[in-house]
């Protein structure tokens, strides 16, 4: 019989990704000399538990091991990287990677790789796979970078992510040169169930979360990418953001607001990994990342309340908040930690004193997370919805929290050169993070005044 024959679309035939023949192939080798660049990197959202601006790697530099895939992906690249693993199998390894893409099925078999290697319940010889700010990992390395994580690693710190690097999803494409050839029925439904049941591996197994595969099925030609950043939208998806600058840097409690910590608990709420998000609220999560207005006085302050609990920790909701003597804001959400003795009224929830010390279950709030509740996500000013208008506003007009001083630049250390009061009306049109006391500053004008003011007594 007479095998039949048609001409199939590059949607069909994705698995058949081959990169431009300039494109150098991938080098797979050990470099240790990136352990000091790992050792730098924190949480920013914390990993299987919430928290932040804790170290990512604490091996020494004699107990692990770092492997590099750099380049484009080819056949063979899977068991190029299986005989590096194994030449000493129980070393932790951690593996980073620094790829355009290439062949798809390829990059399901480096996955397949990394999978093995996440067995063992106590301590796996795969660590992490981690892509690094400047280099980016595409198509078919995005996909490996995808299937690092088993299901019983959903919600833990695997797959690392560091600011400015670039994570990109896409489905496969055939090259130009044979995107009109004649391809047997069975191999092209062949190829394509292979590729949609790795997808749907990730659903199933849990790590992945649906709207990645939906994100990724909009975007199917070789130069348009769904670009997932280390922010929370990262976390949502199961990924691990980390940093190495300003933003993985603890905050500090002096000037805080009640309010702004609520917003940030919920903040957390909203982004917990149990959470399943509606298409609609992850597009709108990923322009819009403002607190929320818990209502009530904004400028009740957070120490206070600390001091009139009697006490450096508290409860409000299933957000537990501490102090430390140096002035560190650490946080848990996990209602099951402890039970809360008296409360007192607060602005959105009760808080609660706590009974007993919890050093052990808080991590420190990261620059990075407060950031994200003041509207400041990686140093951009995030749009701002006027619900009056309809419109998002790429400058805001609020009032003042709080008297703050105006400063030349973002920085405690800067000239002052101007002053607000509180309830002055200011126009916020940019942020910046730093590495200071206040983290996270807003370019306000107001009148004739112009300049930065720290975003805590602003927001």
């Amino acid at each position: 019989m007479t095998k039949r024959v048609f001409r199939v679309a590059a949607a069909i035939l994705m698995g058949c990704l081959a990169m431009p023949s300039s494109t150098k192939a991938a080098e797979i080798f050990l470099d240790n000399a990136l352990s000091s660049k790992l050792h730098s990197l924190r949480l920013l959202y914390g990993g299987g538990e919430w928290g932040g601006a804790e170290r990512v790697f604490e091996h020494s530099n004699q107990n692990f091991k770092i492997i590099r895939i750099s380049g484009a992906i080819e056949k063979g690249d899977a068991e190029k990287l299986q005989k590096i693993i194994n030449s000493d199998t129980y070393t932790p390894t951690y593996v980073v990677l620094n790829s355009p893409g290439g062949n798809f099925l390829e990059g399901f078999r480096i996955g397949e790789t990394f999978k093995r290697h996440r067995e063992g319940n106590d301590s796996p010889v795969l660590q992490g796979v981690v892509v690094l700010k400047g280099e980016s990992c595409l198509s078919a390395c995005a996909i490996a970078f995808a299937m690092a994580a088993r299901p019983r690693d959903v919600g833990a710190s695997v797959r690392f992510l560091e600011d400015g690097a670039k994570l990109g999803f896409h489905m496969g494409f055939l090259p130009d040169r044979i995107s009109n050839q004649s391809v047997e029925i069975k191999e092209a439904l062949n190829l394509g169930y292979d590729i949609s049941a790795q997808f749907l591996r990730l659903i199933i197994d849990g790590v992945s979360p649906p709207q990645l595969f939906e994100k990724a099925l909009e975007h199917r030609d070789p130069t348009s990418f769904y670009y997932v950043e280390a922010d929370l939208t990262a976390r949502f998806y199961g990924f691990t953001p980390v940093a190495a600058d300003a933003q993985a840097e603890p905050v500090l409690s002096s000037g805080l607001s009640v309010s702004q910590i609520e917003q940030l608990c919920l903040k957390l709420h909203a982004w917990r990994p149990v959470v399943k998000h509606t298409d609609e609220e992850l597009d709108f999560f990923e322009h819009h990342v403002l607190g929320y207005d818990t209502g009530g006085e904004p400028r009740s302050d957070f120490e206070s309340l600390l001091t009139e609990q009697g006490g450096k920790t508290t409860r409000i909701g299933k957000c537990i908040f501490s102090r430390s003597p140096s002035g560190i804001v650490s946080f848990t959400v996990d209602e099951n930690v402890v039970q809360a003795t008296s409360c007192i009224p607060g602005q959105f929830l009760p808080w609660c004193q706590i009974d007993k010390v919890l050093e052990d279950y808080l991590s420190p709030v990261s620059v990075a997370l407060f950031a994200t509740v003041l509207g400041c996500p990686s140093g951009t000013l995030e749009p701002k919805y006027n619900y009056e208008s309809g419109k998002w506003e790429k400058t805001w007009r609020i009032d003042a929290a709080s008297d703050v001083s105006i400063r030349s630049e973002p920085s405690t250390g800067s000239k002052r050169i101007g002053y607000l009061q509180a309830g002055e009306s200011v126009l916020v049109e940019d942020c910046a993070i730093a590495s200071d006391t206040q983290g996270v500053w807003f370019k306000v004008s107001s009148g004739n005044q112009s300049g930065w003011a720290s975003a805590r007594y602003i927001f």
